[in-house]
């Protein structure tokens, strides 16, 4: 078996006050960094990997919620009171526990996020933080600045209304063993969302565990169920599917059965009876098809434990595994059986899990090599992309290697990282790609390879534009092709003007060949749906408008294509092919323009007619710039653009550009296949 290793490819600095383990919390290709007391980082990868950013990610900073939800709460009570009629151990919490006394310190300690994980399946992407303060707040980014803020919601008051085994009120409260208990029936913990019924689970100190649906039209939440479980305070939650992991503080571990018909949950197994206060800080549960089984792993210490469980949750064996060090900072899918773990000692393990049989379970070990400074470097995270191809590793100084400055004791370093054995470009061309946003760390991974300069023949060679044989059908799958070539020409174009200021004459000419064939194929796949339209409907103003402006642009594009075609050029005949092609398939597509009614359109700076033959210019000397989805005249205000080569086109909102697609089409660029971001600026 071939021996695994990281490789470098991105590493970016931060500023945190202060970083615990499993610091990274990660969904599809955002990343949320917890730990720091003072700031609060989310990260987005980006579209466009440009050489002005250390790391493939846009790196937002907002301020952690500072917010006491119990402040008001406790007011009306005499915590002097308290303190003077408590003993030594109650007094010392009592003074010591921010939640109690921050209403009644002059400079209160400031929050720290406690936990953060994102809402999946949601647009705009919605992150939910946790503070040591028990504030959950639901994080949304704005559309004009994209900043980070928080949402107002009733999280906290709706679960004031849940009924707690409470015997006396808040006013007759006088010793701090009754205030301590009142305040743990809604102090949340710990949380998880589900992902299918988007209802967030929050366990307490009090050892409850509660669900709540969420809304999202209202951005409410709704009362669903509640539990009180057997545990101490649950300091994490873990959900998949009807299956609920729960973890106290004191080291306990116990699954939950979520009946969501009966709105109940019921405890089935108890995985970890060991009251060894050494919490489980992740656990990760997956069903395996091939085994009819529920997989759960998680981490104690520097051990690693497995379980394996029936449709109904009930165990059916275990495992575990010490891989060395003092303790497990990061763990990680790679898939089902395998899982990737780092530890505070800086070795990268990959830890693979067999079934033999029924009643047994096998964990392997293999180290993955990597050129981290574990040195004077602790590992203190790890996370993955969506697709599993670009690693994300948190690292933080030694308590032994420290610096005058402030500045470099307090900074973090993320670095990004790729596995040997998997390779992008064969995943991105064996996926059938209907928007390049599905697959855009697949994209990432590429351009960084690129960017730096590694495995550059792979790429060159890949659909030899020399060696192309056009189809007998100019189809989707084709045009995908074809996408993804002109990027990773694109990418490389961008390397070489990097390097060494200007482009080599090869790249120069396969743009000249992929950009216009790019936008020849999109427009005759519009032409094709608008021929199919017709046939059972009448063509709209505007769709009659883009077919003229579309057949015109395609005419202009065919004449530059044919103009490159010279002795000097080593695609001529790949070029004479392609145009014999789309010919071909234009006359089966084409449009009489002379039969088509549409309004014409009028220059935006002078107003005059424009005349379709001449296309690009009023009578004028105007330059018109168009769509390049419809080819009509665009707008002066009201764009829309695509975030990975900035092509521009018309505004979404006016739901015309729909008029070209299908109804199970997205609106996407025609060069690179990203969905189009309305341009807000």
């Amino acid at each position: 078996m071939e021996s695994l290793k990281f490789t470098q490819l991105a590493v970016g600095e931060f500023k945190l006050d202060a970083l615990a383990d499993f610091c990274l919390s990660a969904l599809d290709n955002c990343i949320a960094i917890v730990g720091s007391s003072t700031d609060f980082y989310v990260m987005e990868m980006v579209k466009d990997r440009s050489a002005n950013i250390s790391l493939p990610y846009r790196v937002k900073f907002t301020n952690i919620p500072q917010k006491r939800p119990f402040a008001p709460l406790l007011k009306p009570l005499s915590l002097s009171h308290m303190y003077e009629h408590s003993n030594t151990q109650e007094s010392q919490e009592l003074a010591l526990d921010a939640i109690y006394v921050s209403e009644c310190s002059l400079d209160p300690p400031k929050a720290r996020v406690l936990q953060a994980e994102w809402i999946p399946n949601r647009v705009p992407p919605t992150c939910t933080v946790l503070t040591t303060y028990g504030a959950c707040e639901l994080y949304v980014q704005t559309n004009i600045s994209q900043e980070w803020l928080p949402v107002n919601t009733n999280l906290f008051s709706i679960l004031l209304e849940h009924k707690f085994p409470i015997t006396k009120t808040l006013t007759d409260i006088r010793k701090f063993e009754k205030l301590r208990e009142y305040i743990n029936y809604y102090l949340i913990t710990s949380f998880c969302w589900d992902h299918a019924e988007h209802i967030i689970y929050l366990g307490t100190a009090a050892g409850y565990i509660i669900s709540l649906k969420f809304d999202e039209s209202l951005i409410e939440f709704t009362k669903h169920m509640q539990i009180k479980t057997t545990l101490a305070k649950i300091t994490y939650l873990t959900n998949y599917k009807n299956l609920l992991l729960a973890c106290c503080v004191q080291g306990t571990i116990k699954l939950f059965k979520i009946d969501r018909e009966n709105l109940n949950i019921k405890e089935i197994e108890c995985l970890w009876s060991r009251k060894d206060r050494m919490t489980c800080r992740k656990a990760f549960i997956r069903f395996n098809p091939s085994l009819n089984s529920y997989i759960v792993v998680f981490c104690k210490s520097a051990h690693i434990l497995v379980y394996r469980l029936t449709t109904q949750g009930l165990l059916q064996s275990s495992a575990s595994a010490y891989v060395n060090g003092i303790k497990i900072t990061g763990i990680e899918v790679l898939n089902d059986m395998e899982y990737i773990i780092t530890t505070i000692v800086g070795h990268i393990k990959c830890i693979r899990i067999s079934c033999p049989s029924s009643e047994e379970l096998k964990i392997d070990e293999d180290f993955i090599q990597h050129n981290f400074d574990t040195t004077n470097m602790q590992i203190l995270g790890i996370c993955c992309s969506k697709n599993r191809c670009l690693w994300s590793v948190m690292l933080f100084r030694n308590k032994e290697y420290l610096h005058n400055s402030k500045y470099t004791n307090a900074t973090a370093f993320l670095n990004v990282v790729k596995l040997n054995n998997q390779d992008a470009l064969i995943r991105l061309r064996n996926v059938n790609i209907k928007i390049m946003d599905d697959v855009q760390d697949l994209i990432m991974t590429i351009g960084l390879d690129i960017f730096n300069n590694m495995e550059m023949d792979k790429y060159n060679e890949f659909f030899n534009i020399g060696q192309i044989k056009m189809p007998k059908i100019l189809n989707d799958a084709f045009l995908q092709k074809m996408q993804i070539k002109l990027f990773i020409t694109r990418n490389v174009a961008k390397h070489q003007r990097l390097k060494f200021r200007t482009y080599k004459s090869h790249t120069s000419i396969e743009l000249d060949f992929l950009e216009p064939a790019v936008q020849s194929l999109h427009i005759l796949s519009r032409l094709e749906y608008l021929q199919e339209f017709r046939k059972a409907s009448t063509l709209s103003s505007f769709q009659q408008l883009s077919i003229a402006c579309m057949q015109n642009k395609l005419q202009f594009l065919l004449s530059t294509l044919k103009d490159n075609i010279n002795e000097e050029n080593s695609f001529s005949e790949t070029t004479e092919n392609f145009l014999k092609a789309v010919n071909q398939h234009l006359n089966e597509c084409s449009f009489d323009l002379s039969a088509l009614h549409y309004k014409k359109e009028h220059c935006n700076v002078c107003n005059e007619t424009i005349n379709m033959n001449i296309f690009n210019k009023c009578s004028k000397q105007h330059v018109i710039q168009r769509c390049s989805v419809s080819q009509t005249q665009l707008p002066l205000f009201q764009k829309c653009y695509c975030p990975q080569c900035y092509a521009l086109a018309s505004s979404l909102e006016n739901q015309l550009l729909k008029e070209l697609f299908g109804g199970h089409e997205m609106l996407k660029c025609t060069f690179c296949r990203f969905l189009l971001t309305e341009d807000t600026y």
